[in-house]
């Protein structure tokens, strides 16, 4: 470890450019500051980390972990080539693999960008929703349910029991304003899927699950600083097929991916018939 007098020194050559004392691997025109084996660390690479405004301690800190990671970094590079067989060594087949995929990978991409139609109708979406409906299989209870959240002492417990209960238009607009005013939390959109991990978090634990007759009736769940009123509007359990409306961005999704990779074969497949048609290509046998 550097002690901190030699740390001061690498500072004040970095922000004051004051002369140091010469060293193996420096050159009049460069100051070597560490070496691991061959290699070294210039002065100047060390300016490069633009540290000319940062603070002195600050500084100090920066400079060391630099340098710190360059020698840990040279010192594992030179183990690596000590240690490592000839075979694995040779990376240069690997690169140029790696390359060569990377341009194609672009290529492909810019392609797909460039054809890809991302609109997907109604009825495609629900076309592929019916054929493929055991692919939806739930994995948990969902469920659409009203609910309000209040806290204890509210006014009008009594009427609000009833405008969820009943839920018309009129109502519907009575639970807004009185959620509006007095609700800790509320949800009175009821196409919204919540799964059980949703339900617990965002409304109660006692609620998660507990759908099994509860449909249409009123559930009251009393705490000592609130009150829930929740409606089931429809559950589905687990193992039963999702609602098109919950998978509905998932299809979309699986829609437009599968137009990725027919493009993507499309572009390989003209690709191979104009080569074909050009005589670019031989394949002996």
């Amino acid at each position: 470890m550097r002690t901190k007098k030699t740390y001061c020194l690498v500072l004040l050559m970095l922000l004051a450019g004051c002369e140091y004392f010469q060293r193996e691997g420096s050159t009049p025109e460069r100051k070597a500051v560490a070496r691991v084996g061959d290699a070294f660390l210039y002065l100047d690479e060390i300016r490069d980390l633009g540290l000319k405004d940062a603070a002195r301690e600050d500084s100090l800190r920066i400079v060391d972990a630099y340098i710190e990671n360059w020698v840990q970094d040279k010192l594992k590079l030179q183990y690596a080539y000590d240690n490592l067989p000839a075979e694995e060594l040779d990376v240069e087949n690997q690169v140029q693999d790696y390359r060569e995929s990377l341009i194609v990978y672009n290529y492909e991409t810019a392609f797909i960008r460039q054809h890809l139609d991302t609109s997907v109708g109604e009825e495609e979406l629900k076309s592929y929703y019916r054929e493929n409906k055991n692919n939806f299989k739930l994995q948990d209870d969902i469920v659409r349910l009203l609910y309000v959240k209040i806290p204890v002492g509210a006014p009008n417990e009594d009427s609000l029991k009833i405008w969820l209960k009943v839920h018309n238009e009129k109502m519907k607009e009575k639970l807004m304003a009185y959620a509006n005013l007095h609700a800790m939390d509320y949800n009175l959109n009821d196409s919204i899927w919540l799964d059980r991990i949703l339900v617990k978090r965002k409304i109660s634990s006692a609620l998660a699950g507990k759908y099994e007759g509860a449909k249409a009736r009123l559930i009251e769940i009393r705490d000592t600083s609130f009150t829930i009123f929740a409606r089931i509007v429809e559950y589905r359990t687990a193992e039963s097929v999702a609602p098109f409306s919950y998978v509905r961005r998932d299809i979309e999704r699986m829609i437009i991916n599968k137009r990725k990779l027919n493009l993507a074969r499309k572009l390989t497949d003209d690709i191979m018939q104009s080569a074909a048609r050009e005589k670019k290509f031989e394949i002996y046998k």
